[in-house]
C-alpha cells in the first residue's frame, strides 16, 4: 500500500534540499489536507517521483460511472518540466501502459507552466476524457457504448503495484459542496484545453523524448502522431529511486537555479510556433557578422593617420 512520505521512510530517505522533492511533498500534503471526491493521488512507498492516481469520469459523459487508475512519472526537473502520464485501467480514451500525449505531459514541455501542479493535472485528465482524440500518441477512439461497458468494469480493478482497490475509494457522492475546484485550477485547465486545440496532432515527426540531450534539450515541436517509430519513444521508462541518488538531486538543484521555463510567462498558442517555425530555431537564428565592417573602419583610420603624419613631417621640413 502507499504510505505517507516523509524525510526518512524506512530504507528510503529524501534530500530536502531538492526543489523537486520539496514541491512533491508539499503537493501531497495539500491533497491529503483537502480530499476530493473526484480524485486520489499519492507517491509510491519506494520512490517519491512515481505517483499512482485514480480519477472519476465526468458526470456528463460516457465515463461518468468509471474510475480510472494510472501513474504519474516525475523527473528530477519537476516542476520546471512536465510529468509523464500512463493509464493502467482500460478506458476507451487512452491506451494502457503507454505514455500519453497531451498538452501537459512530457511530449509538450513548451506548453507547461511550473505553477501548475498535480491537482491541475488530475482535473485536466478528467476534462480531457470526453474530448475526442485527434490521433495523438496513446489515444483511442471508441463508441460510447464501449466506453460505458469499460467504465462499469473499472470498479473491480485492483492495482498490482500499489494494491489500491477501486471499489474501496471515491465512493462518496459528488455534491456542489465537496467538488469545489479553485479558480486557479479552473483557469489553468482552461488554458490547457485551449492550448490543446491549437496543437497539430497530424504530423509525422515525433521527437524522441527519452533520448534527447538533457543538458541542451530543444523545445519539442507541437506535433504528436500515432505512428510506430523504431526508437519506441512512448515506451514507459520509470525513474529509478531518483529521490535517493546524490547525482540526480544535485542535477535537480542546479536546474532549479536556472530553470529553462519562466514561470511568469503565460503560454498561448501564438507563442508555441511562429510561421511554422520552432521557438528554438527562431532563438538560434545566427546574428549578422560585423567583423568585416570593423576591419574596414580600422583600415580607414590607419590611412588617415598616415596622411596626418606625412602632412606634419612635410611642413616641419619646409
Amino acid at each position: 500500500m502507499q504510505q505517507t512520505p516523509n524525510q526518512s521512510s524506512g530504507s528510503v530517505s529524501y534530500n530536502m534540499r531538492s526543489p523537486a522533492v520539496r514541491r512533491l511533498l508539499r503537493e501531497y500534503k495539500d491533497i491529503e489536507k483537502e480530499p476530493s471526491p473526484l480524485y486520489r493521488a499519492a507517491p509510491t512507498e519506494q520512490d517519491i517521483f512515481i505517483w499512482h492516481f485514480t480519477i472519476r469520469g465526468s458526470s456528463d459523459s460516457a465515463y461518468s460511472s468509471g474510475k480510472y487508475h494510472g501513474k504519474i512519472l516525475f523527473s528530477a526537473d519537476y516542476p520546471f518540466k512536465p510529468p509523464s502520464i500512463v493509464f493502467m485501467t482500460p478506458n476507451g480514451r487512452f491506451e494502457t501502459n503507454k505514455k500519453i500525449c497531451l498538452s501537459f505531459t512530457d511530449y509538450h514541455p513548451e506548453s507547461w507552466q511550473p505553477s501548475w501542479g498535480i491537482q491541475t493535472v488530475l482535473i485536466a485528465l478528467i476534462s480531457f476524457l470526453p474530448i475526442p482524440s485527434r490521433g495523438a500518441i496513446g489515444s483511442l477512439t471508441l463508441p460510447d457504448e464501449e466506453v460505458r461497458r469499460l467504465a462499469a468494469l473499472t470498479s473491480s480493478y485492483t492495482c498490482p503495484e500499489c494494491n489500491v482497490s477501486l471499489s474501496e475509494i471515491l465512493n462518496d457522492p459528488i455534491t456542489a459542496d465537496n467538488q469545489t475546484i479553485s479558480e486557479e485550477i479552473k483557469s489553468s485547465v482552461d488554458i490547457l484545453i485551449h492550448t490543446a486545440s491549437s496543437i497539430d496532432f497530424s504530423g509525422k515527426n515525433e521527437t524522441d523524448i527519452n533520448n534527447s540531450n538533457p543538458e541542451n534539450e530543444p523545445v519539442k515541436q507541437s506535433i504528436c502522431s500515432d505512428v510506430n517509430t523504431s526508437d519506441n519513444s512512448s515506451e514507459i521508462v520509470e525513474p529509478q529511486a531518483q529521490g535517493v541518488t546524490k547525482s540526480t538531486l544535485s542535477k535537480a538543484k542546479q536546474d532549479s537555479i536556472s530553470p529553462q521555463i519562466n514561470s511568469n510567462n503565460t503560454h498561448t498558442p501564438s507563442t508555441i510556433t511562429h510561421s511554422g517555425q520552432n521557438i528554438n530555431s527562431i532563438a538560434e537564428t545566427p546574428r549578422p557578422n560585423n567583423v568585416g565592417n570593423n576591419l574596414l573602419l580600422l583600415d580607414i583610420c590607419i590611412v588617415l593617420l598616415s596622411i596626418a603624419i606625412a602632412y606634419l613631417v612635410f611642413f616641419k621640413l619646409a
